[in-house]
């Protein structure tokens, strides 16, 4: 059978849409988006989670806003150029807000799913050098804690929830508490400056013939996912 080749023509409205995407050819981060975003698309809506743990909603104005009010906080908290924090937790706006407020600093976050394994969330806190931990809730601190999983971390923030009563062997955040913690520090970062090699992520395979392994990504590896996908293709 002769080998089949796919071939994608786009109609009039996406022909349109590449030639009026925005040019991103100077940016040096993804996170140098949002400021760009707020200023053509400020009011629109950027993230919206109605069934989420804590229901909300940002514009584009907003979410940017927010983005360098969590990096402030982070800052406050001791993250820094360079330093990787794992981020155990589901997609909404409050992860979004850490992810680039992490970016904003120079920082980046090692992430994988609340539901994973306990197991492989306490092998990827080690594999990565992680300074600090990001969760979804209250729901892992006692089973990574008695995995021992959670020593030398400057601290623990929970997107969703108080933080329990009972001790534990690193200091706790709430996300009410990060957001206070930065309230004395300027909330209005530049987009932190560097190469487009140096590390925004790392994705952390699931591990189901052996141990997770991370797949370090670039700012560069997602810059070119904005600067080449101009138009979301329909089927």
């Amino acid at each position: 059978m002769a080998d089949a080749l796919v071939c994608w023509q786009g109609d009039r409205a996406d022909q349109r849409a590449l030639e009026q995407q925005p040019d991103w050819s100077e940016l040096k981060g993804i996170d140098g988006l949002w400021p760009r975003l707020a200023q053509s698309h400020g009011t629109l809506m950027a993230v919206e989670a109605a069934h989420g743990p804590a229901p909300e909603s940002l514009s584009f104005q907003a979410l940017h806003e927010r983005i360098a009010q969590v990096a402030a906080c982070l800052a406050a908290q001791g993250i820094g150029p360079g330093d990787v924090v794992a981020q155990f937790a589901e997609n909404g706006p409050r992860w979004l807000a850490v992810d680039q407020g992490l970016m904003r600093l120079g920082a980046a976050n090692a992430v994988r799913g609340s539901q994973a394994p306990v197991e492989e969330l306490a092998y990827i806190l080690g594999d990565c050098g992680a300074r600090a931990l990001v969760l979804e809730d209250a729901s892992l601190l006692e089973p990574l804690q008695a995995a021992g999983a959670l020593a030398g971390l400057r601290f623990v923030l929970l997107l969703h929830g108080e933080v329990p009563a009972s001790g534990a062997s690193v200091p706790l955040l709430s996300w009410q508490e990060l957001l206070a913690s930065g309230v004395h520090r300027s909330a209005v970062l530049e987009p932190a400056e560097g190469p487009e090699s140096r590390l925004a992520t790392i994705l952390y395979t699931s591990g189901t013939t052996g141990r997770p392994k991370g797949v370090p990504l670039s700012q560069a590896n997602l810059l070119h996912q904005v600067r080449t996908l101009g138009v979301a293709v329909s089927p």
